[in-house]
């Protein structure tokens, strides 16, 4: 297991609970800005970002989580639509997932 698996592991209950989390990636990179920084991150993925003033304190994710680096992805519906957006539209973790999964 990885560190960020393990730190994962640790916060799941906590970050699962905040309003509007879908799921986690271990094996992302920080996007800032539109850029690739390289860091090592967990990725927190969103249904959609809220402006943090509209969030409740609890809800807020951290900007760190055990010295790790978070990164907050949202995954609007804009970006894909279910069974007419390729695959290879799709980001490369969301791809990953999908390996092995047939149409139905």
């Amino acid at each position: 297991m990885t560190e960020i698996e393990e730190v994962l592991s640790r916060h799941w209950d906590e970050l699962k609970a905040k309003a509007n989390v879908l799921g986690f990636s271990t094996t992302a990179t920080k996007i800032k800005d539109g850029k690739d920084t390289g860091i090592p991150c967990l990725r927190v993925i969103v249904g959609k970002k809220i402006p943090l003033r509209k969030l409740a304190k609890k809800d807020v994710i951290p900007k760190e989580v055990e010295g790790i680096v978070t990164d907050v992805y949202d995954l609007s519906i804009a970006d894909f639509e279910v069974g007419k957006t390729p695959i290879g539209d799709l980001p490369p973790w969301i791809q990953r997932r999908m390996q092995g999964v047939k149409k139905t």
